[in-house]
């Protein structure tokens, strides 16, 4: 469905063109509205209907129509043109899109943000980075809204960072990643724009058609609202003599006589100058109620010096921050009354006026910022409570990588984002002092279940420890000695067996978390929470050159506008709640400190579940052959929840290796392989899969698929294949350990049907050794690859050795392979 995208903060379009009235524009009138009459001029005439002149054939005709053109349109003696290019100036907010830059070189929250770009009016998809006049139809891997990201204009998002600095001066810029969170929350697939709820966007709403409609006299909502203000027309209207320079801020009717007070005012033992001092620290209400309070501030009130009435400027009219307000201030030459300023401010910011259209449309974003931002406080302020403190320093240093835990845990609970650093200061630098992890006991619908729901981090310095999750009565603390390294984390999922035997696989949970330091980077020197024999694990390394500085995630919350952390487990559901859903780490360069980047290519190894052991920091591991994804529009990334076997050969001399195979899921297909048995010379084994057939390995290898009677491609390929079907008995090969012939590379084939979605299963492997020989294992139909998928590695002209093999484990199917490299 192509429907037309409008800005998420302000509602309006992102264009400018064909919105100004042909008829009062002189010279050129192209990309102008046609401002013609299409009535239906045949129409009798009724009672009581408006008449206009007679025309050129002397008939006298009624009022235009509501639908006519000629009532549409702006007026350019109201707008410029040049006060609506801003329309054309889009970004979009996103975490995986190309063309990411910093928009703020202070604020590390905005890499999120696409560079300026445009959006195509025939396929509504937007292009980062290309300018308007090169947007055609010719473009390709163009960004789709609200898929891909959602679109602001440039001009709208600086004036929510610069709200936000107004509703928190000291909590830094705004995080954009909580921004676009809150955008997900509230997003519908199919609309226009997103809708905040209340008055939405100030009255665009009923002019966002399928294109957007310009009516008489509402200039005010497109017009540019960073320049063009006209400030200094409002200050020279403020300097009329007639009003008095200082004047008493309490009105008549709320006058409180001083000896209503029987106490005497204890700030009256307070100098003037510090009396002085504490009013201009106040906001305006705080001010207005200490003069209420106060009879020595209300005395004081009626003879404030100027500079007071000057410092208020920003408390009184919080939208004109960081315009031209104080500069025309300054080069002001007359007396400035406050007092009729603040009002004037505020009547030219009221839709009223056309000399001041830009400052309305100012305010009605400002108020619009400030209601998306009341959204995010409502949702992250407890969880910013808990997160702590970081330096913007630090910030920039980051680079995040995460996974998907568990996808819809719970439909009624929704996920609250978080990030914790516990490296909050490059000048305090390491400081992690323990972890200690919360658990969840299960109930009658999970007996002897207990998951971990929160992690919280304990440091040097600090007295109060930083938490990301929820606490319960269930800790488990683990301490960390001062300046360790982290150079990565693994997180248990549990036991493999358990995982494997769930209906639904890719929602896991937490057990256990581990700790990779630089003197043990590939076994956790310190863990926290359940650890068994044969886990299930999620490895989270950090790049060469950085170190693990915090953790970054999400996990489901009951309440939207808080959190209530003694919420009871659900009885008799599938799934628990208190749930973490997301999680990953945060990276750092503490040496070099190099700005922090974004992944652009999805890499296999961030999301691999690994059973048993994880492959060591410094092996690449590639794309796995025949994988099956379980995707989510709701998941980034996306979830890969098949168990994945690491075979390290590096160093070890393989003797054998024998394959077994399970039957296919249909008679005419070949057989799958169903494990794989590796002899070392050294006299160690390792089993990987199943020995044995499986008699209902048939309903577990491929999808559901229930033919038609009449489905020719089915039978015409059951045809074709049924004479190609192999069955296989275990097959072994052998090695020359005498001479150290070693696996050098591999070839694999994976059974793809045409009339079936996802793989089937490996059902062939060709591995290639170092003396050159090549040993095909099951079905390796090379040559007849239309219907099965084909991959070799490592690639002879990418200098890469292979040190290693990765199977991914369906019940009773090796499911997907693929290489590690080094």
């Amino acid at each position: 469905m192509n429907i037309r995208p409008y800005c998420n903060i302000c509602g309006g379009p992102f264009e400018s063109a064909n919105f100004l009235k042909r008829s009062t524009v002189a010279g050129d009138t192209t990309d102008f509205w046609d401002d013609y009459c299409d009535c239906d001029q045949d129409a009798d005439v009724g009672e009581g209907d408006e008449m206009l002149p007679a025309g050129h054939d002397g008939h006298y005709r009624t009022a235009h129509r509501d639908y006519c053109r000629s009532l549409k349109g702006y007026d350019a003696g109201h707008i410029s043109r040049d006060q609506l290019r801003w329309l054309d100036d889009a970004r979009m907010l996103s975490l995986k899109v190309p063309g990411i830059e910093n928009l703020d070189d202070g604020s590390a929250e905005l890499v999120m943000v696409t560079q300026k770009g445009s959006l195509n009016s025939t396929d509504n998809l937007f292009y980062p980075g290309v300018p308007l006049d090169q947007v055609d139809d010719t473009l390709t891997q163009g960004l789709l809204r609200n898929e891909d990201g959602f679109l602001v204009h440039d001009n709208c998002l600086n004036i929510m960072e610069q709200t936000h600095k107004v509703m928190h001066p000291e909590a830094g810029p705004l995080d954009i990643r909580e921004l676009h969170f809150i955008m997900l929350t509230w997003s519908e697939a199919y609309a226009h724009a997103i809708n905040w709820g209340g008055d939405g966007y100030g009255g665009t709403e009923e002019y966002q058609a399928e294109t957007w409609e310009p009516c008489a006299d509402n200039e005010w909502l497109v017009a540019d609202p960073c320049k063009d203000l006209n400030i200094s027309q409002v200050i020279s209207e403020s300097t009329d003599p007639a009003h008095p320079d200082t004047f008493d801020v309490i009105p008549k009717g709320m006058r409180i006589a001083s000896k209503s007070y029987p106490s005497p005012d204890c700030f009256d033992h307070l100098p003037m100058d510090i009396r002085l001092m504490v009013f201009e620290l106040l906001q305006s209400s705080s001010a207005f109620n200490l003069l209420l309070a106060s009879s020595s501030f209300r005395d004081m009130a009626s003879s404030l010096p100027r500079r007071f009435w000057k410092s208020r400027l920003p408390c009184a009219a919080p939208w004109l921050n960081n315009t031209s307000l104080f500069s025309d201030i300054h080069h002001q030459s007359k007396t400035i009354h406050y007092r009729q300023l603040f009002y004037n401010l505020r009547e030219a910011s009221i839709p009223s006026r056309v000399e001041y259209i830009g400052l309305q449309n100012r305010l009605r974003i400002y108020i619009n910022c400030r209601g998306i931002i009341q959204k995010i406080d409502g949702r992250f302020s407890e969880v910013r409570a808990n997160a702590g403190s970081v330096d913007p320093d630090v910030r920039r240093l980051a680079s995040r990588r995460r996974a998907t835990i568990a996808l819809d845990v719970h439909p009624d609970f929704c996920d609250v984002f978080s990030e914790v650093y516990f490296v909050p200061s490059l000048q305090r630098g390491r400081q992690l002092q323990s972890v200690t992890v919360y658990h969840r006991l299960g109930d009658s619908g999970f007996p002897g279940h207990r998951w971990i729901v929160g992690v919280e981090f304990g440091l040097y310095d600090e007295d109060t420890s930083r938490l990301f999750g929820y606490r319960t009565e269930f800790p488990d603390t683990v301490t960390i000695p001062q300046e360790t390294v982290i150079t990565g984390m693994v997180v248990s999922l549990g036991p493999f067996q358990d995982l494997v035997a769930k209906e639904r696989p890719e929602n896991a949970c937490i057990y256990g978390i581990g700790l990779l330091t630089s003197d043990s980077t590939t076994e956790p020197k310190y863990k926290a929470g359940i650890w068994t024999d044969n886990e299930l694990m999620h490895a989270f390394y950090a790049e060469t050159g950085t170190e693990i500085i915090g953790v970054t995630g999400m996990f489901d919350a009951e309440d939207l506008m808080g959190f209530d952390f003694r919420v009871e487990p659900c009885r008799d559901s599938e799934y628990p709640t208190q749930h973490i859903t997301k999680f990953g780490v945060i990276m750092g360069d503490l040496q070099r400190h190099t700005t922090g980047h974004i992944e652009q290519r999805m890499n296999f190894g961030y999301l691999t579940r690994w059973i048993g052991r994880c492959p060591p920091r410094d092996y690449i591991v590639g794309d796995r052959h025949g994988v099956d994804f379980t995707e989510s529009m709701d998941a980034d990334p996306p979830v890969l929840a098949t168990p994945v076997y690491f075979l390290d050969l590096v160093g070890r001399q393989v003797e054998s290796i024998q394959a077994n195979f399970t039957e296919a899921a249909d008679d005419w297909a070949p057989d799958v392989i169903c494990g794989f048995s590796f002899s070392f010379a050294d006299g160690q084994q390792e089993m990987i899969g199943y020995k044995h057939k499986s008699s209902w390995a048939k309903a577990l290898v491929y999808p559901d698929h229930t033919p038609a009677s009449d489905d020719s491609t089915y039978k015409s390929e059951m045809e074709r294949r049924r004479d190609t079907a192999v069955n296989y008995p275990p097959m072994t090969f052998h090695f020359k350990v005498a001479e150290k012939e070693s696996i050098v590379g591999v070839r694999f084939h994976s059974e793809s049907s045409p009339v079936r979605f996802g793989m089937a299963g490996l059902q062939g492997i060709e591995f290639v050794t170092s003396l050159g020989r090549k040993w095909s294992i099951g079905y390796n139909g090379m040559d007849d690859d239309r219907y099965g998928e084909i991959m070799s590695c490592p690639d002879p002209r990418s200098g890469q050795e292979l040190v290693g093999l990765q199977f991914g484990m369906k019940p009773c199917v090796i499911e997907s392979a693929g290489p590690l490299y080094k």
